[in-house]
């Protein structure tokens, strides 16, 4: 079964959320209809359908929609919102069709101590719920090795410092998000307390001689990294239970 890129779209104004895709799905049901219907169809009640449209309203600071009765008809501005969330989200789906035709670099960081390694469990596709390395995409105007020590940080709550480069992997096809180079860096921890964040839902450390199955290609960039500190090469366990809450093993 083929991955999906999956996101969400959204109007701000001054930094805060204001329409995003149920609030605008709801829109789309109150135009020139019923009240009770769109709800229906949004799988609402009338009321909180009803409030959601008036909360984004007062973030606007117009109404959006006009309330006669059972029946609704979308304002002047309502109109002009939804066009431009229509417009956004279509001009966002070009840019995210594009965006995997070339190369891009990410970052995963190996961290190794007392006979383990630390992995997250992901919290999205591709691979949702699977183990891997922590990492992630490198920003723009920042160094692969800053990126993995943030990376690191986000996902696990530790402070990590760059010991070494232990390999680029540019196979395509290694992703199926698209052609997507990693670069994997050993690091040490410096500082922090573990704990899930990002988009990891699990981080902890495993010991080396029982791991789960990893994400990507994972596991050959740790068995790099084995083979360069003159390492024994991992094991494997084919049962180790999932971790819900971060914990150390």
């Amino acid at each position: 079964m083929p991955y999906r890129l999956e996101y969400r779209t959204w109007l701000s104004k001054g930094g805060r959320r204001v329409l995003g895709e149920e609030e605008a799905g709801l829109l789309r049901l109150m135009m020139g209809g019923s009240l009770s219907v769109a709800a229906k169809a949004a799988g609402m009640s009338v009321p909180d359908a009803r409030e959601m449209i008036e909360s984004v309203g007062r973030a606007c600071g117009a109404d959006l929609v006009v309330f006669e009765g059972d029946t609704t008809r979308l304002t002047a501005e309502g109109e002009r919102l939804l066009m431009e969330f229509e417009s956004r989200r279509r001009r966002m789906d070009d840019q995210l069709r594009h965006m995997y035709r070339n190369p891009v670099f990410g970052v995963d960081g190996i961290v190794i101590q007392e006979g383990k390694v630390l992995l997250v469990r992901r919290g999205k596709e591709p691979f949702l719920g699977k183990h891997a390395l922590p990492g992630g995409f490198m920003n723009v105007d920042e160094t692969a090795e800053e990126a993995v020590v943030r990376e690191v940080e986000e996902e696990t709550g530790l402070v990590t410092e760059v010991l070494d480069l232990v390999g680029a992997y540019t196979m395509p096809g290694r992703d199926p998000r698209g052609h997507i180079c990693t670069l994997a860096y050993r690091l040490v921890v410096r500082g922090g307390s573990l704990r899930a964040g990002d988009d990891a839902a699990g981080a902890a450390f495993f010991p080396l001689r029982s791991l789960p199955d990893l994400a990507f290609d994972h596991r050959r960039i740790l068995e790099d990294a084995m083979r360069m500190y003159r390492l024994p090469l991992p094991g494997r366990t084919q049962s180790i239970s999932l971790i819900e809450d971060v914990h150390s093993i």
